[in-house]
């Protein structure tokens, strides 16, 4: 979805300040390490390189990050769920260390990427959990390649460009987001000079997509949770709410007291949600 649309658009030149008492969810939280993974690799695709890492062993979690974000996000959550399933993380087209081709971005590519990295893998049925833009990727996956999937949990994501709440990020939470991803790109990317010409890709694709309507959501057949803070700032709260609605049997977890950032603020419980929907799947 939209780690910084608001800041794009402003140049980057949004930045935010702690202030005290402010509450969980006002606040980015931390980004903590990552544990020591069982196995990386780069994926060759057309024209990019894709990074990947695994943790733990068992039935397998597909952790994807959400927009200019990169895999190192989910670093407590896979700290937690490595002790009893495999857990595989990868940085999106584009995104940390993986490469970029200089083409558009959309969400469906970004979706035949992660299906490619299932099968090269050998992962079989993944449940998919996915935070912003990767709930998104898991939402079209689940429509395009349910064969993949044991179910999706999608948090902090939208179904349709209309489901944003573009004033929520005019807080300075996106700003913080925004300033961190672009210091992490110039840190990690094999091409930091493509910064620019890739927030612009990003910003474009979030002005159009995704545009999935009632009809495609109740197509969905696997189980899916719609997880969101209950403090979330840049989607609808009644949007996240109709997605479950129109999903069939789908399950809505609304996460106390965090916001579109809830696993930096509270990634015990954003683990705990997860936890349940994995209860479901596996």
């Amino acid at each position: 979805m939209e780690l910084a649309a608001y800041a794009v658009a402003l140049g980057g030149t949004l930045l935010a300040t702690q202030v005290a008492g402010q509450e969980k969810w006002e606040r980015l939280g931390d980004i903590g390490p990552m544990p020591e993974a069982t196995e990386t690799g780069m994926l060759s695709m057309d024209g990019w390189q894709m990074y990947w890492a695994s943790y733990g062993q068992g039935d397998p979690v597909l952790l994807i990050h959400g927009g200019l974000a990169h895999a190192d996000v989910w670093g407590p959550i896979v700290d937690d769920l490595d002790d009893d399933h495999r857990i595989i993380v990868a940085d999106s087209r584009g995104h940390g260390r993986s490469s970029w081709d200089g083409g558009p971005m959309h969400y469906r590519d970004m979706v035949t990427d992660y299906v490619a990295l299932i099968d090269a893998l050998d992962l079989g049925p993944v449940a998919l959990v996915g935070w912003s833009d990767g709930g998104i990727i898991g939402l079209e996956m689940a429509l395009s390649h349910p064969d993949r999937l044991t179910g999706v949990y999608a948090l902090g994501a939208n179904a349709t460009v209309d489901g944003v709440n573009h004033d929520g990020m005019t807080s300075p939470i996106f700003g913080e987001a925004f300033a961190w991803g672009a210091a992490e790109y110039t840190r990690l990317s094999p091409h930091p000079e493509q910064f620019e010409a890739f927030t612009g890709a990003m910003a474009k694709m979030w002005g159009s997509e995704p545009a999935l309507n009632d009809r495609d959501l109740a197509s969905i057949s696997l189980p899916v949770t719609i997880a969101a803070g209950d403090e979330e700032e840049a989607v609808w709260e009644a949007h996240s709410i109709h997605m479950a609605e129109a999903i069939p049997g789908a399950k809505l977890d609304l996460i106390a007291e965090t916001s579109h950032f809830a696993p930096l603020q509270d990634p015990g419980a954003v683990t705990s949600s997860i936890r349940r929907f994995l209860m479901r799947v596996q």
